[in-house]
């Protein structure tokens, strides 16, 4: 019989709540919603963890689709994002490498500079020349990067170091071509450039003492590129500072205690390129990046003929950029003395602002390099967008620092009045395209990674022309420093517009669903979520609108099936519904028996 209880047990109606009349310990207990069979949603893998949102088990309440603005999130996961780490990774330690070159360039001018006028003037014309001839194969950095990222992403270790190997076969060849050149036509190159008898007696020992050096820089470039493809700015960072420490020592030993005056200079900034290769070297060997085997084989013409035909682009590319400014000077060279000490004042701070934007497409091209490797184009879109705001923000910054500072800057650099106003004059005006030069240098970072230098060389192509027509008008116009600084400037317009013209087209490297704008981002979570804080970034990988819609009408077919059980039992109304077992009546008949 069935024991007697001071509740009356609670029967199935038409619309309660449902609950199980437990008959041991006498107690209504609510019904647990068994768990779905489907209990996450499959997703792309990622080396993010999923936010919580998106693993949420669908078994429970689901969670609400409503929050579909991102004003629904606490404003730290608004301005915050998961790939910062890996950017600021990046970025920071680049920033730091970039900051080394001048400074390795300020030691040598101020050693040199005690030694006379016409020492320190043939150093400064030597440097011209040699960092012009070493610049334009710097596409040896920029192509190593994208394959050694794209080999990383799909775990090929052997194929990082054939790349890397067949980068220092090519790196080597280019670097002796070059030092067998400014060796023997240094002298003529000198005279060309204009250089006076006294000038050329220090400038030609001084340029065949660097010139020894260019193996190991474009052998850098290749190491440098290795690491960043491993997304790996520290130990280039480490290496540099190594460098910077043995060219120290060397310049007060060879220069002052020895007396080998430039050429002495020459040497010490020379044997601290070797350092640094050395260290790289021996970095690179000991993690494994390069086999040995891989190096004493030559590489064949197809596995170096596509790093070659991208770094004609590139080399374009940097020539006619390189060629604009130069003629820009000569332009200003004609306006007088203050005209050009003013230019050269525009230019350093010009350059030395663009640091902080170098340094994040650094960061761009090796992480868009990586996702894309991996086919993963959400994740490159998301890094795109989250390094476009920070060189945005920073760029604003920036604009806003010049501005503020407009008169004190320039008195940095000369005590002239005259000069002070003239490049007080221009410098809003460079200022104000901060924020543009941020955004083209970013944009630069994703089509390197994507290795995209066609478009890049073209793009420059088109750029070059535009400029060069506007420098043309300006020398036959007469105009002044402030005219010639905005044809300058075509150069970041032109970049601006072309870059975005290829990241936002059909053909997008980010895919077409970014150019659309149909990848954008739908957060998907409970209030509860978002109040508890549970949420950290819900990105390209979180679970979708439709998927939580999916999950949701699962959830009420299960809810059906449980109504269908309890509108069985009603047909036995009176009886007893066990919570353990929710058997229908007749067990509960089997019971009183």
């Amino acid at each position: 019989m069935l024991l007697a209880s001071s509740k009356p047990p609670i029967r199935a109606t038409s619309r309660p709540s449902i609950a199980f009349y437990n008959v041991k310990q006498r107690v209504s207990t609510p019904l647990r919603k068994p768990a779905l069979p489907f209990r996450s949603i499959p997703r792309r893998p990622s080396i993010f963890p999923r936010p919580a949102a998106a693993t949420a088990d669908f078994g429970a309440t689901p969670p609400s689709t409503t929050a579909t603005s991102v004003s629904a999130f606490p404003i730290w996961a608004r301005l915050t994002s998961p790939y910062d780490k890996e950017i600021f990774k990046l970025a920071i330690p680049a920033l730091f490498s970039m900051l080394l070159d001048p400074l390795m360039g300020m030691v040598d001018t101020a050693i040199v500079g005690r030694l006379g006028t016409e020492p320190l003037a043939a150093v400064g014309l030597s440097t011209v020349l040699y960092n012009f001839s070493n610049f334009i194969w710097n596409f040896l950095l920029y192509t190593t990067t994208p394959r050694i990222a794209a080999a990383v992403s799909k775990d090929d270790r052997a194929g990082v170091s054939k790349i890397t190997a067949q980068g220092l076969w090519v790196a080597s060849a280019i670097g002796l071509v070059m030092t067998t050149i400014l060796w023997t036509q240094c002298p003529r190159m000198f005279t060309g450039m204009g250089a006076t008898p006294g000038v050329l007696e220090h400038a030609v020992p001084y340029l065949r003492g660097r010139c020894i050096a260019s193996p190991a820089i474009l052998m850098f470039y290749v190491l440098a590129g290795t690491f960043r493809g491993f997304k790996d700015t520290m130990t280039p960072l480490m290496a540099g500072v190594i460098s910077n420490i043995v060219h120290l020592g060397l310049d007060i030993a060879l220069v002052f205690w020895l007396g080998m005056g430039v050429t002495g200079a020459a040497l010490a900034t020379s044997l601290s390129h070797w350092a640094t290769l050395i260290v790289l070297g021996a970095l690179v060997m000991r993690k494994g990046y390069l086999k040995l085997p891989d190096l004493y084989t030559p590489p064949k013409w197809s596995d170096v003929a596509p790093t070659l035909k991208n770094g004609v682009f590139l080399s374009t590319r940097s020539i006619l950029a390189m060629s604009m400014l130069m003629w820009a000077t000569k332009l200003i060279a004609g306006f007088g003395a203050v005209s050009l000490a003013a230019h050269e004042i525009l230019r350093q701070i010009w350059v030395f602002s663009n640091q902080a934007f170098t340094c994040l497409d650094i960061a761009t091209q090796s992480l868009i390099a990586f996702y894309l490797g991996r086919d993963d184009k959400p994740s490159a879109a998301a890094v795109f967008r989250r390094t476009l705001s920070l060189t945005l923000v920073a760029g604003v910054v920036i604009m806003c620092a010049l501005l503020y500072s407009q008169s004190m800057l320039p008195s940095i650099f000369s005590r002239d009045p005259a000069v002070i106003s003239k490049a007080a004059m221009v410098l809003p005006l460079i200022a104000a395209f901060m924020p543009l030069d941020a955004a083209a240098s970013v944009m630069d970072g994703v089509l390197l990674g994507s290795q995209e230098a066609a478009w890049m060389s073209r793009t420059m192509i088109v750029t070059a022309t535009c400029c060069a027509v506007g420098l043309t008008m300006g020398q036959r116009a007469g105009w002044g420093l402030l005219a010639t600084w905005v044809v300058i400037k075509f150069l970041t317009v032109g970049r601006l517009i072309g870059n975005a013209w290829k990241i936002w087209s059909a053909e997008s490297p980010l895919g077409k669903d970014f150019a659309s704008g149909r990848d954008t981002i739908v957060p998907v979570a409970s209030a509860e979520a978002v109040s508890g804080n549970t949420i950290e970034h819900v990105n390209g990988h979180s679970a979708t609108t439709s998927a939580v819609n999916g999950a949701r009408n699962v959830d009420e077919q299960h809810a059906e099936k449980v109504n269908g059980v309890v509108n069985g039992s009603k047909a036995g109304e009176g009886e007893e519904i066990d919570a353990s077992s929710a058997a229908p009546a007749s067990a509960s008949r089997s019971r009183e028996g």
